[in-house]
């Protein structure tokens, strides 16, 4: 899915960052996201979860060759440019 910042997001602020923490499972389904430190705006927050809660089928990670849930952790970082407003 396409993260879509909260009204005025840029008005208030020039950038922010969310780390998460989420599962990729068995099954290569994304699961248990959460916000591991905040934005500083909940709503933000909601928005990075919803994101990564939609994203495609991972491939399932192996650990000494057998398949099993790999926890992720990143930071998600939010900044606009001249141009266009950007997730990277």
């Amino acid at each position: 899915g396409q993260l879509k910042y909260p009204k005025n997001f840029f008005n208030e602020r020039s950038q922010g960052m969310a780390m998460i923490q989420f599962t990729v499972g068995v099954d290569g389904k994304v699961k248990d996201v959460e916000v591991l430190r905040s934005s500083g705006d909940y709503r933000l927050d909601a928005e990075v979860v919803r994101v990564v809660s939609m994203s495609p089928d991972w491939i399932p990670g192996t650990v000494d060759g057998v398949v099993r849930d790999i926890y992720f952790n990143f930071p998600v970082i939010f900044t606009k440019n001249k141009k266009k407003t950007e997730m990277l």
